[in-house]
C-alpha cells in the first residue's frame, strides 16, 4: 500500500510482482540453480558470474515488473 500511495503523490508507476519463482533463476542468463536458503551468493557456471543471492532476486523481480509493465 505504501509504494502504490508514494507512487502517486510522485506521479509514478508502481506494478505489483508475484514473489514466485525469483530466486531460483539467474538474471544475467536465465538459467534456473537449486540451493538452500543458507547459500548467500550465485555462482553460475554457464556464464562464469558471481551475485548475491538477494540482488539476482531483485534484478529478477525489477525485469519481471518491467515485462508487465511493457508487454501490458
Amino acid at each position: 500500500m505504501w509504494v502504490e500511495y508514494f507512487a502517486k503523490v510522485f506521479g509514478k508507476t508502481s506494478v505489483a510482482v508475484p514473489p514466485q519463482y525469483t530466486h531460483p533463476d539467474r538474471s544475467e542468463c536465465r538459467t534456473q540453480v537449486k540451493k538452500s536458503l543458507s547459500t548467500r551468493t550465485d555462482r553460475d557456471s554457464h556464464c562464469n558470474r558471481v551475485l548475491d543471492r538477494d540482488k539476482n532476486t531483485l534484478r529478477n523481480i525489477v525485469m519481471k515488473g518491467l515485462r508487465t509493465v511493457i508487454w501490458a
